[in-house]
């Protein structure tokens, strides 16, 4: 039987439509953005690998979760050793063992968390919890349990950690993807995936990991079911998110093209400036460039950026400086952001009361403030999807730490 009688018969048809529904939606890896160039990386930390994040589902897991500079980890390394020392031997015995043994397991870790007073070993628990039932059919309860154990382990503090936000993504991508997940559960599995790939995605571009987002974000289509289109929120979010990403990209490419001109055009380190207050604040980087340009406009904004606590009037100027630094900017992120700043400040000049009888001034930054508005000056964005999944702690739970004695 050749190919095209296969597909006349309807086996091929839902793989081509599927590949086809793929690239249209953009699940080439690529489409997201354009890469990061090298002078970009140089003003960014170390790119992470995004696999590097995903926590270690093997049946026996046999190192501890990888540390990243800056960041909490899950687990600490003595939540790791206590767990060694108390299911180490029976973690290996799994390995010749029924599912249904395994799931019994499984829920005595996820007993001992409930009644953990550290949050890191509890966090622990669920994850080896998880790891032990995610991929047969009986086990997929006990594997949602330990998710929503390790969720409600997190606070709105802790998903804002791209560490601690990542095994919430895997382990949700898991129990959506799996045939041996019950199709209801995966279901709404599908809709905490796509959260949690936003969290994640965000945290990662508010920690300057553009690399590492950019795999992320190029995961969305995965779990973009019918349940999750009919979420509107979500899908705008996710939407925000795509563009955040490749805004970001590009913001930071252009800003790579500019800092090799930092010493010698000063329109060059007024934009280097406004990233490093704005965009991924960077004191040391502010003071770096007023070096070169004492008794000038930029040193004038940088010494205006860094000031704590400003007057009104400092507020006033910087905002006119922040304005004429955006000289030559289109639409982007830096432009958006930086204009946001200058009208904060104008805002926080009316009202001050020492400003009152300036009326020539204030006037000036009433029309400003209309223009500023109209020329879409906007904030950071803020979205944390996984924040309406973190349960407040009950008055009787126990007091939980975050790490062991």
């Amino acid at each position: 039987m050749d190919v095209m009688t296969v597909y006349r018969k309807g086996f091929l048809r839902r793989v081509f439509w599927a590949a086809l529904a793929t690239l249209v939606i953009g699940g080439v890896p690529n489409a997201v953005a354009a890469p990061l160039t090298a002078a970009a990386k140089s003003l960014l930390p170390p790119q992470w690998r995004a696999s590097a994040l995903w926590p270690d589902l093997n049946t026996v897991q046999k190192h501890p979760a990888r540390r990243f500079h800056g960041f909490p980890a899950v687990y600490s390394a003595a939540d790791w050793q206590r767990f060694i020392h108390a299911y180490g031997p029976a973690q290996r015995r799994l390995l010749m063992q029924l599912d249904s043994q395994r799931n019994i397991f499984a829920r005595q870790l996820l007993a001992r968390a409930a009644r953990s007073h550290h949050n890191g070993y509890a966090r622990l628990l669920a994850l080896r919890a998880f790891a032990e039932t995610f991929q047969h059919t009986s086990g997929s309860p006990v594997a949602v349990k330990a998710l929503h154990l390790y969720l409600r382990r997190l606070s709105p503090s802790d998903i804002k950690n791209p560490v601690l936000a990542a095994p919430v993504w895997t382990m949700a991508h898991e129990l959506a993807w799996l045939g041996a997940t019950p199709f209801a559960i995966r279901s709404q599995m599908a809709v905490v995936a796509e959260k949690a790939n936003v969290q994640l995605s965000m945290d990662l571009l508010r920690a300057g990991q553009y690399t590492a987002a950019e795999k992320v974000v190029a995961m969305l289509p995965i779990h973009e079911t019918n349940r999750v289109r009919h979420n509107a929120l979500l899908m705008s979010q996710m939407g925000t998110l795509r563009a955040l990403t490749r805004q970001s990209i590009a913001e930071i490419n252009f800003i790579g093209t500019q800092f090799p001109l930092v010493n010698q055009n000063a329109q060059a380190a007024m934009y280097v400036l406004l990233h490093a207050a704005f965009v991924q604040p960077d004191k040391r980087l502010i003071h770096r460039v007023m070096r070169h340009w004492p008794h000038t406009a930029v040193h004038q904004l940088g010494a205006l950026l860094l000031a704590r606590h400003p007057t009104p009037m400092q507020q006033y100027q910087r905002a006119q400086l922040i304005i004429s630094a955006c000289h030559g900017l289109g639409r982007s992120i830096l432009r958006d952001r930086s204009f946001y700043a200058a009208l904060h400040d104008l805002v926080a000049f009316r009202r001050a009361k020492s400003t009152r009888w300036d009326r020539v001034h204030r006037a000036l930054a009433k029309i400003t403030i209309a223009h500023l508005i109209e020329r879409f000056a906007l904030p950071n964005p803020d979205v944390n999807p996984l924040a309406a999944l973190i349960k407040p702690p009950s008055a009787d739970a126990p007091h939980a730490k975050s790490k062991s004695p």
